[in-house]
């Protein structure tokens, strides 16, 4: 059987974090990229640092690790083992798999805070820095014409935190990615 991933960037602040690494541990390879210095390593994942701003970075700092399907998932979700166990396998049939309906008004319908990617196929560009960087993804993978499936499991929910959202340096990068975004792809 192919090995699985999971990447989770966190800043280790979240109740969420420990629930999901259990969810994950039965079904994957757990890859968490530490944002800050100083973190404890969770028993039983792979750990890699990454004390850059850039969620796109952090991203790809853990699909560096990974060598086969991979959900990427904020430290701030609330999922099941089989719910997760699902997106994995309607990626196993498809290039890009996301959780549907959480993106009313958005540019494009994927969730940057769950979804599902072959790293061999298609990886975030570290272009854009905070903010977008998902909808590039989901544009440049139609535009390749790969399939792109949304996956209803509506028990897998956000638990958004505004935190990130007062930082000075994610408020500048959300303005130039919006920027590329309109450049790119209008």
């Amino acid at each position: 059987m192919r090995m699985r991933y999971a990447v989770i960037p966190t800043r280790f602040e979240r109740e969420t974090l420990v629930p999901l690494v259990a969810a994950l541990q039965p079904i994957c390879t757990v890859v968490i990229v530490h944002t800050e210095p100083d973190h404890p390593h969770i028993q039983g994942t792979v750990r890699v640092d990454d004390f850059s701003h850039s969620i796109q970075h952090w991203w790809n700092s853990g699909l560096d690790q990974c060598d086969g399907p991979t959900l990427v998932l904020n430290d701030d979700i609330e999922a099941s083992t089989e719910d997760l166990g699902a997106l994995f396998g309607a990626l196993d049939h498809n290039d890009v798999v996301y959780v549907a309906g959480h993106r009313v008004g958005h540019r494009t319908p994927l969730t940057g805070w769950c979804y599902g990617i072959h790293p061999d196929r298609i990886r975030p560009d570290e272009a854009f820095g905070w903010w977008a960087g998902d909808d590039d993804l989901y544009l440049n993978a139609i535009a390749q014409g790969m399939t792109v499936t949304a996956i209803d499991l509506p028990n897998i929910t956000h638990k958004r935190i505004e935190a990130a959202f007062g930082n000075p340096v994610h408020a500048a990068m959300v303005d130039a990615d919006m920027k590329l975004l309109a450049e790119r792809w209008g």
